[in-house]
């Protein structure tokens, strides 16, 4: 038994002079490799989107019914909606979504069906091929193979009578449901009406009752105040579902706004017309943008709105954000804050390599409280390097 625990304790007492020793030539928290990366001034905002939108006004009170989906890019005078007054026959309107319904079912069959428009001329193609076979067999008194070539040639003509049948079927049932819908539509004529996009634009099937409010001719003159009502409002309407009005609108999709609130602190540093990028609810998609104005409110709390004419398709669908806000984006060398010195007032760090370290001298574009990115020069020789070693406590 004892010589069973000696036999132990001398295996301990090995593995630990092997750590011991491994630790002092290469202590796991005494020094880190250096790789490139990237750091952000990057703060988190809560933001409100603001856009150049559009309500179109319908003549007629009743239910509206969107022509395309929300978010589509739409020409002037493209047909985007339709009202029906609540005084319409909801049997002629039920028959009328029916056959609607069937008319599309059809059309996209008739582009199946048009697709097949080469099938039959290559059933052609093969039954020429298949008759001057059957000449000839027919010269040479082959009758076997004759019997076998008829048959191919009649298989081959019932083949394209389908085709052909199944196209013209599909066209005259067309032509009847197209009828029946231009009856049922001239009976709701003074019931409905037809609405067609003013102007180019994206097209979206509700309002919030911020369009006026919240334009992008107006964004400069946003106040703190404000921004906190409207946030605190949107956020109520969004606990309760959504406060979604039946009206219509279209979106100008070149400019739009992103306004946040900030600190007096961050708001210093930004200066108007300064290009930044901002992120939208976690996306990590960087969009270009400029400070369009920062408000000059007395508090600590200000108003930042930054414009872009970047497209992004979810800021037609939303008014309430998450914001990050990036005032740059900063790439090079990445060293921890750790291993920074200075030697003759000059900053730098110590690279170790075999157990020896040399100071190299960096020039640091940026840094927080763990990390700093300094800018790589491969031209000097005394300068940092990629996959250098650094000491992250160096005690020179």
């Amino acid at each position: 038994m004892n010589k069973k625990y000696t036999k132990l304790l001398l295996v301990c007492a090995v593995l630990a002079v092997v750590l011991i020793s491994y630790f002092m030539v290469n202590p796991a928290s005494g020094k880190e490799m250096v790789f490139s990366g990237s750091m952000e001034n990057t703060t988190k905002h809560m933001g409100i989107i603001i856009r150049s939108e559009q309500k179109i006004d319908t003549n007629l009170s009743g239910t509206i019914s969107a022509k395309v989906a929300d978010g589509t890019l739409v020409p002037a005078g493209k047909l985007i909606a339709s009202v029906v007054n609540e005084n319409a026959d909801s049997e002629v309107q039920a028959n009328l979504a029916k056959i609607n319904k069937r008319i599309d079912e059809l059309e996209s069959a008739k582009k199946v069906s048009d697709n097949f428009t080469d099938d039959v001329y290559k059933l052609d193609s093969k039954i020429s091929e298949k008759v001057s076979s059957l000449v000839y067999y027919t010269n040479i008194g082959d009758n076997k193979k004759i019997t076998e070539t008829k048959a191919e040639i009649s298989a081959l003509y019932d083949k394209k009578n389908k085709v052909d049948s199944s196209g013209a079927a599909i066209k005259t049932d067309l032509e009847n449901l197209t009828a029946q819908k231009n009856e049922l539509e001239a009976q709701l004529a003074e019931f409905e009406q037809n609405v067609y996009a003013p102007t180019p634009g994206v097209f979206i099937s509700h309002t919030d009752g911020y369009e006026d409010v919240l334009s992008v001719d107006n964004a400069k003159n946003l106040k703190y105040s404000d921004f906190k009502n409207i946030a605190e409002t949107l956020k109520k309407n969004e606990e309760k579902g959504g406060e979604e009005k039946n009206e219509i609108k279209l979106i100008d999709n070149y400019m739009w706004c992103v306004a946040l609130a900030a600190d007096k602190d961050r708001c210093a540093d930004f200066e108007v017309g300064e290009e930044v990028f901002i992120r939208i609810n976690d996306d990590s998609r960087n969009i270009k943008g400029n400070i369009m104005s920062i408000s000059d409110d007395k508090g600590s709390n200000h108003v930042i709105v930054v414009s872009t004419t970047a497209y992004d398709a979810d800021s037609y669908m939303q008014r309430s954000v998450d914001v990050e806000l990036i005032k740059n984006i900063y790439s090079g060398l990445k060293v921890p804050v750790s291993a920074l010195t200075k030697k003759d007032g000059v900053d730098g760090v110590y690279v170790v390599n075999d157990n020896t370290e040399k100071f190299k001298t960096v020039e640091i574009i940026y840094k927080d409280e763990k990390y700093a990115i300094v800018r790589e020069n491969n031209a000097d020789a005394n300068a940092l390097l990629l996959y250098d070693e650094v000491s992250t406590s160096p005690k020179h």
